[in-house]
């Protein structure tokens, strides 16, 4: 639960977040928060948690190049098993994120005739959350280029190297 409130305020505004952490004065705590981070994010079962994680994650990462820089192999295996998770092939052999909820605007007209009103809260909430409107293979396609920016392209090619081949081929995949 307080991982998600943080992945929230880091959602909304990871400058404030990174003011916070600045404020404790602490070089390690960074190093800490994101060993654990990159460590724990498996351990999440529910999607919608493990998706918020991952893009609170990734929108943390560019403004610590040098621990994106230590744990790059480890980065690049949870950025391929998330989107792994979060989503699903379509007939056309097309990937699509499976918590991507449609711009629809049930006011509570649209709802079946027996839905309770804790059922259309809910989903009225839900339709409100900003996970269930972050496409992830997207996100994470913009969040992997800016990784890349990051680093000169010899650099960055030695980081990929390094990466495990399995891992590498589901992500030019994912991203093709």
């Amino acid at each position: 639960m307080s991982l998600s409130i943080l992945c929230y305020i880091i959602i909304i505004d990871v400058a404030f977040f990174n003011e916070i952490l600045a404020s404790f004065n602490n070089a390690s705590l960074y190093t800490n928060l994101f060993e654990v981070w990159l460590h724990r994010i498996d351990s999440f079962y529910r999607l919608e948690h493990f998706k918020l994680s991952l893009v609170a994650f990734l929108m943390f990462l560019p403004q610590h190049s040098h621990l994106a820089k230590t744990y790059f192999k480890d980065i690049m295996s949870v950025i391929e098993k998330s989107i792994s998770k979060c989503t699903d092939v379509d007939k056309s052999h097309n990937r699509y994120d499976c918590l991507l909820k449609k711009n629809t605007d049930n006011s509570g007209d649209d709802f079946l005739e027996g839905e309770t009103e804790d059922y259309k809260r809910r989903h009225i909430l839900q339709q409100a959350d900003v996970i269930s409107k972050i496409d992830i293979v997207t996100f994470v396609k913009s969040k992997f280029h800016e990784l890349q920016g990051l680093f000169d392209p010899d650099e960055f090619n030695k980081l990929i190297s390094e990466v495990d081949e399995d891992v590498q081929q589901k992500l030019t995949t994912y991203f093709s």
